[in-house]
C-alpha cells in the first residue's frame, strides 16, 4: 500500500491490514509478478507462477519487502552499514539486522523499541528524520521509503550524498509523476526531474524497476477491504466516517492517475561516487533555507555592481515568500564553501487567460564572475537554472509560468541552452507634452467615447491613503473592473493586498520613490484609475495603472495633462509589453526599444511559447527591482 505522511492515512492502512490479516508490518504497495528491470531481467518474485487472483495484499507486500532485501544484499558486502529512513519500514530494518547488516533505522515512533521487544542485535533506532541526522558517519546504502513532495527532492538527494561512503548506493521507492503534459498541480516528485537532478549530483542509475501494475493491483485489493471493514475500523481505531470516506475517494483518485499513466510507481537504485564525473557534479546545492542573506552579499555586489540591500532582500525573499537555488563548489567540505551561484524567484498571483493561477519572476540570477565565463549545459549557471525551473515552474508545480526581464546576453545564452523562449519584449512609450484639446480628439473620428472628450479640469489626482479602508475598496473596485477585460491575456493580480506589498511595504517606499494616487472626478468623487508614479530622471515613469481596459487611454491622457500642469516639461512614460501598446497609445506618443525580451520557461513542460506569445500585460511595476 502507499506510504503516506498523513498519520490518519497510515492509521487507516494499518487498521485494515490488522483486521483482515492480523498483521500490519508492511504499509507499502505489494509486489506481485510484474516488476521488470529496465536494465536487465529482475529476479523472479516469490510465487511468480501463481495466478494474480490467488494473491492477497499481504502476499504482495511480503514479496515487496523480500525484493528490497534482495537488492540490498546483492549490492553490499557482509559488513556494510545501511540507513533506512521511514516510519513504516521497521520490519525491513529488523530483517536487514537479522542478515548481519549493521542497520540504522530513522523512525518517529517513540514506542517502537519497546514494541520490538527491546534491543535488536545489529539494529539502532533514532527518532530523527533523514534531514536532521548528523553527518558524523557514512553509510554504504541508504533506503528511502515512499512518496515525497517534489520540493524535497533536492534536499533528500543532497543529504543522502553527504551521508554515503564513496561508491555508496541510494535505494528509493515510491510514487512519482510520470506524465506532466496536463496543467494540473501535483505534490509528487516528477520522475524525469528526479533522474536529471540525480545525474547533476553525480548519481548513476544501477537499476530501475517499473511497478505500476503492482500498485494498481494493490489498490484494487485494498479498496474492497476498506469497504468491508469500514464500520469496525471506525469503532476500534478512533477514525471517523468522514476520514474513511475521504481516504477512499483519495485512493480512487490515485488509481485513476495510475490507469491514465499520469502517476507511476518505481524502485530505483543509484550509486554515487566522490569522483567528479563531469564539471560541477560535486557542487553543493541548497534552497532558500540553506543560507543566511549576508552569505550572498558579496556575490550580489560582484554580479550587479551595486551595494547589497538587506531590506530589499528581506522584502523579496521573506515577506514575499521568494525562493531560490544556490550552489557552493564542494559538498565534501563541511559547509560546502562560499555561495558561488544563485537563481532566485519572486512568486506572483496571476490571471492566466481568465483563471487564477501562480507565476514566478526569476530574479537575482548571479554566478561568480570567474565561473560565469563558462557556458553550456555543463556550466554551473545551467545546472542551477535547470534545477530551479524543475522545482518551481511548469504544468504540475507551484508556479505555472515564469516571466522576467533578463539582459540580452542572459536571454541569448538561456535560449541557446534550451532554458527560455521569447514571449514578448518590453518597450517604452513617451507621451507628447502637447495638450490635447477636444477638437484634436474629435479628429480621430466620431466614435470616440464621451469620457475621452472630458477635460482635465474635471479630474484631479488625490493621494492614495494606505490606512483608509475606503481607498482600499476603491482600488479593489478598479481591479474588479480591470481583470475581466484581460480574459484573453495574462495579468498579475493588482488588488489592495498586492499593491500594499509592492508599493507600501517595499523598502524604496520609505524614501518616497513611489507616488500612489487616485485619478478622480472632481464633482462625483468617482475614481477612474489608480496610478503609481516614480521619478525617473527628468521624467515620470508610470509604474502601474489599474482601471477598466476601455478607460486606459482616457486615464493616461488625463494623467498626462494633470502632470504637465504640476510640472511643465516633465514627460510621462510607460514601460509595457509590446503586444499591448495599442491599448495605451495617444497621438504624438513615441515608442522606443528597451532591449529587454520577456522569456518563458522552455525546460520544464508547461504552456508553449506560442500560447504565451504576446499575452502578458507587464509594466515597470512588475519588475522586482525598480
Amino acid at each position: 500500500m502507499q506510504v503516506v505522511r498523513n498519520q490518519v492515512s497510515q492509521k487507516i492502512i494499518a487498521g485494515i491490514l490488522q483486521l483482515e490479516f492480523g498483521d500490519s508490518r508492511f504499509l507499502h504497495y505489494g509486489l506481485f509478478s510484474s516488476a521488470v528491470s529496465l536494465r536487465e531481467s529482475a529476479a523472479p518474485a516469490q510465487n511468480e507462477n501463481a495466478e494474480l487472483g490467488n494473491y492477497t495484499l499481504a502476499d504482495g507486500q511480503s514479496n515487496f519487502s523480500a525484493k528490497l532485501i534482495s537488492l540490498i544484499q546483492n549490492n553490499l558486502d557482509a559488513d556494510a552499514r545501511i540507513l533506512i529512513a521511514g516510519s513504516t519500514l521497521s520490519q525491513l530494518a529488523m530483517d536487514c539486522a537479522a542478515r548481519k547488516l549493521n542497520t540504522l533505522l530513522l523512525n518517529d515512533d517513540s514506542s517502537l523499541g519497546d514494541r520490538l521487544g527491546g534491543e535488536v542485535e545489529g539494529l539502532e533506532i533514532k527518532q530523527e528524520s533523514l534531514l536532521q541526522i548528523a553527518e558524523d558517519e557514512s553509510f554504504d546504502l541508504i533506503l528511502l521509503q515512499g512518496s515525497y513532495c517534489y520540493s524535497e527532492q533536492l534536499s533528500l538527494l543532497v543529504k543522502s550524498r553527504r551521508l554515503l561512503a564513496d561508491g555508496g548506493k541510494l535505494l528509493l521507492f515510491g510514487e512519482f509523476l510520470d506524465d506532466d503534459s496536463k496543467i494540473e498541480y501535483s505534490p509528487l516528485a516528477n520522475s524525469s526531474s528526479l533522474f536529471q537532478l540525480a545525474e547533476r549530483l553525480g548519481y548513476t542509475v544501477l537499476d530501475h524497476y517499473q511497478c505500476d501494475a503492482d500498485a494498481i493491483k494493490s489498490l484494487q485489493l485494498f479498496m474492497p477491504l476498506l469497504e468491508k471493514h469500514k464500520r469496525q475500523l471506525c469503532s476500534e481505531f478512533d477514525i471517523s466516517d468522514a476520514e474513511t470516506e475521504e481516504y477512499l475517494q483519495h485512493l480512487g483518485f490515485i488509481e485513476k492517475e495510475f490507469l491514465e499513466h499520469r502517476r507511476c510507481f518505481r524502485i530505483v537504485l543509484f550509486e554515487h561516487s566522490d569522483s567528479e564525473v563531469e564539471e560541477y557534479t560535486n557542487a553543493e546545492y541548497g534552497d532558500i533555507n540553506s543560507f543566511a542573506a549576508e552569505e550572498v552579499a558579496t556575490l550580489f555586489e560582484e554580479s550587479f555592481n551595486v551595494p547589497f540591500n538587506a531590506e530589499l532582500w528581506d522584502w523579496k525573499y521573506v515577506k514575499g515568500r521568494g525562493t531560490c537555488v544556490v550552489a557552493r563548489l564542494d559538498y565534501k567540505n563541511k559547509d560546502g564553501g562560499k555561495i558561488v551561484a544563485h537563481y532566485g524567484g519572486a512568486p506572483r498571483s496571476i490571471y492566466y487567460f481568465g483563471k487564477l493561477s501562480m507565476a514566478i519572476q526569476p530574479c537575482d540570477v548571479m554566478v561568480q564572475p570567474e565561473i560565469r565565463r563558462k557556458y553550456g549545459r555543463s556550466s554551473l549557471f545551467f545546472k542551477v537554472a535547470a534545477t530551479f525551473l524543475e522545482r518551481e515552474i511548469g504544468n504540475t508545480v507551484k508556479h505555472l509560468l515564469g516571466f522576467g526581464f533578463p539582459n540580452q546576453k542572459t536571454m541569448n545564452i538561456s535560449i541557446r541552452m534550451g532554458l527560455y523562449e521569447k514571449t514578448d519584449e518590453f518597450v517604452e512609450i513617451l507621451y507628447s507634452q502637447n495638450r490635447q484639446s477636444k477638437e484634436e480628439g474629435e479628429r480621430k473620428g466620431e466614435e470616440i467615447r464621451e469620457e475621452q472628450k472630458e477635460s482635465a479640469n474635471d479630474y484631479c489626482l488625490s493621494d492614495f491613503q494606505p490606512e483608509n479602508e475606503e481607498h482600499h475598496k476603491l482600488l479593489n473596485g478598479l481591479w474588479q473592473q480591470m481583470y475581466p477585460d484581460f480574459e484573453s491575456a495574462i495579468i498579475g493580480v493588482r488588488d489592495w493586498e498586492y499593491v500594499k506589498y509592492r508599493y507600501f511595504d517595499h523598502p524604496f517606499a520609505t524614501t518616497g520613490q513611489y507616488r500612489c494616487v487616485l485619478l478622480r472626478n472632481r464633482k462625483s468623487g468617482k475614481a477612474l484609475a489608480f496610478v503609481v508614479l516614480k521619478d525617473h530622471g527628468d521624467q515620470h515613469l508610470l509604474m502601474d495603472l489599474i482601471c477598466g481596459r476601455p478607460a486606459l487611454q482616457s486615464a493616461i491622457r488625463l494623467l498626462n495633462q494633470l502632470l504637465m500642469r504640476e510640472e511643465p516639461g516633465r514627460v510621462l512614460k510607460i514601460w509595457i509589453t509590446k503586444n499591448h501598446v495599442e491599448s495605451i497609445l495617444l497621438d504624438g506618443a513615441i515608442e522606443n526599444e528597451l532591449g529587454i525580451e520577456i522569456p518563458c520557461n522552455s525546460w520544464n513542460p508547461g504552456p508553449s511559447s506560442e500560447t504565451l506569445y504576446g499575452a502578458w500585460w507587464l509594466t515597470a511595476g512588475d519588475m522586482d527591482f525598480v
